[in-house]
């Protein structure tokens, strides 16, 4: 090993036992405190000092006088879609989708009642020269 790394590895091993140290001796401070406050709440108890309040008494409940009401039933929702992780790709393409369909609609609407007011013009071309 390196001499460097030797110097490097004891800094950090005395280090860790000064912590070390330090701990033990917080551990055993503790354990002191906890030692004093066990003989002292055994000394409170044994001379009768420790006074023991009581329990508070259960108050009877008021009976209410209206019958109980049941909660109204929640509404029925219905089961959503499954969620996509492409659902804004899908959201687009379907509003894309609803777009074109009532596009198609519209044409055709337009188609036929041009088709309608074309036949009742020939219609009207019929009669006249029907006429004459």
């Amino acid at each position: 090993m390196d001499p460097a790394d030797q110097d490097a590895v004891r800094r950090t091993l005395e280090a860790q036992g000064r912590l070390l140290g330090q701990h033990d001796q917080l551990l055993t401070d503790i354990w002191s405190s906890l030692q004093t406050l066990n003989a002292s709440v055994t000394a409170l108890l044994a001379s009768g000092r420790a006074e023991l309040v009581p329990p508070p008494t259960p108050r009877r409940r008021r009976v209410a006088s209206q019958p109980f009401l049941a909660a109204p039933r929640e509404p029925h929702v219905p089961i959503p879609e499954r969620y996509s992780a492409h659902m804004g790709i899908l959201g687009n393409e379907r509003a894309d989708k609803v777009a074109k369909e009532a596009m198609k609609r519209s044409i055709f609407e337009e188609e036929l009642k041009c088709q309608s007011e074309g036949n009742s013009m020939e219609k009207e071309r019929k009669k006249k020269a029907n006429e004459k």
